[in-house]
């Protein structure tokens, strides 16, 4: 079965592009679509859809820039892209941000702003939150990275003042995988319940290995993507790699093989839903 990966993130190096929190992260080498690629063929990945890299604000259009012209060559299989975007900004800069996005960059099909580094606060300003409201006129959709402590103090009160915008949730909400028995399973559980009683929300199985244990098993992933499958319900999952983030435990190879050995006890169907129509349908691709 062909997979879209709908969150592969490209290093830029050679443009001139910087990624001050990889090299904290220990992701020190090269990552370019040739690298990914190389691997990705022999999985099934056959499309993919480019997820900003958090770059430093100066950076964010020479990024969508340089996605966008690889999108432009041909046989490269790149759908589309999530661009960076700030909506702290003034509600007018923002504004003509996005329009810059819309008229010139036809490639990007949402936006994302990191906030699981950002203080709780910046997504509650009644700027933040207008700006954002403002992403359906523009038909972009809104990916929300978040940790699962945060789940109920940014995410939910976000989505409810945001109603008629598209919201990804990325990684699954962050389960913490690799210390389940503090408690955090049934909070991170209750809250994903919260989130996917609202309709505008798609959630993304990705990441789960950055939050999961050193050498670990299908089985300890299990239980949060079946949640995940029951709380969402498969017509409104996607999948991604978090590639290069993913190869910090496990790699790109292994976690396809588990992904699709987690995915494998329910229908063909619901598969081909999580690992590829979806994507199109979501991210409008």
């Amino acid at each position: 079965m062909d997979i879209i990966d709908t969150h592969l993130h490209l290093f830029l190096t050679e443009q001139g592009l910087t990624y001050p929190w990889a090299v904290a992260a220990g992701l020190t080498k090269k990552y370019r679509l040739s690298d990914y690629q190389t691997e990705a063929k022999n999985t099934g990945i056959t499309k993919m859809i480019h997820m900003e890299v958090d770059v430093p604000e100066d950076q964010i259009l020479a990024e969508t820039r340089t996605i966008h012209q690889m999108t432009q060559t041909p046989n490269n299989h790149l759908l589309g892209q999530i661009a960076a975007c700030r909506p702290e900004l003034p509600q007018d800069e923002f504004y003509n941000s996005l329009a810059v996005l819309k008229n010139s960059y036809r490639s990007v099909k949402g936006v994302r702003r990191i906030l699981h580094e950002s203080p709780d606060s910046l997504s509650r300003s009644h700027q933040f939150i207008g700006n954002i409201q403002m992403l359906s006129d523009f038909n972009f959709s809104f990916d929300l990275v978040v940790l699962a402590r945060q789940l109920r103090t940014v995410a939910i009160p976000l989505i409810y003042q945001c109603p008629e915008v598209r919201f990804i949730l990325d990684h699954g909400g962050n389960p913490l995988i690799d210390s389940p028995q503090s408690g955090n399973f049934e909070d991170w559980r209750d809250n994903i319940r919260i989130i996917a009683e609202l309709p505008n929300v798609n959630c993304k199985i990705s990441g789960l290995v950055s939050n999961a244990p050193l050498n670990w098993r299908c089985e300890d992933l299990q239980p949060y993507f079946d949640h995940l499958v029951q709380a969402f319900g498969f017509d409104r999952l996607v999948w991604g790699s978090d590639w290069p983030v993913c190869t910090l435990n496990g790699g790109l190879t292994k976690w396809v093989e588990a992904s699709r050995k987690l995915a494998s006890p329910y229908s063909a169907a619901d598969q081909q839903k999580l690992f590829s129509t979806n994507a199109a349908n979501i991210y409008k691709v």
